[in-house]
């Protein structure tokens, strides 16, 4: 890898690089150390990839529970507004304070069990709307 980068004119920085093997979940473990001029980098079990974290299970629990705040502080900016703003204006705040973070990796958590815990934040938004 190191090779290919340096032909391509990359750098390969591995105190940023995160390395992750995707198991199922009675498989056995073992760890991956890659490294280069002594520099070491380790497995790691989640990380966090274009803002979605990700785990080596493909499980979403953590990317649920990161998105769960900010969905019930989005909820509370809407309710808050609900008796000072228009019904155009607080469809601004749900689209750029809720529905962006909702929307954003759906596809690929969507169907985790996990998710019965985001969809009542939704319900609720949708009736304070209403």
């Amino acid at each position: 890898m190191i090779k290919w980068f340096a032909a391509n004119n990359l750098v390969l920085n591995l105190d940023e690089t995160s390395i992750m093997k995707f198991i199922a979940k009675n498989s056995s473990h073992s760890v991956l150390y890659i490294g280069y001029k002594e520099k070491y980098t380790e497995e790691t079990v989640h990380t966090q990839f274009l803002d979605i974290q990700i785990d080596s299970h493909i499980k979403w629990k953590n990317h649920i529970e990161e998105m769960n705040p900010q969905l019930s502080g989005a909820c509370y900016a809407v309710r808050l507004m609900v008796h000072t703003s228009n019904i155009n204006t607080l469809k601004s705040i749900y689209c750029a304070y809720f529905h962006s973070i909702l929307k954003y990796g759906i596809r690929f958590w969507g169907n985790s069990s996990n998710s019965v815990k985001i969809f009542p934040l939704k319900q609720k938004i949708v009736r304070i709307l209403s």
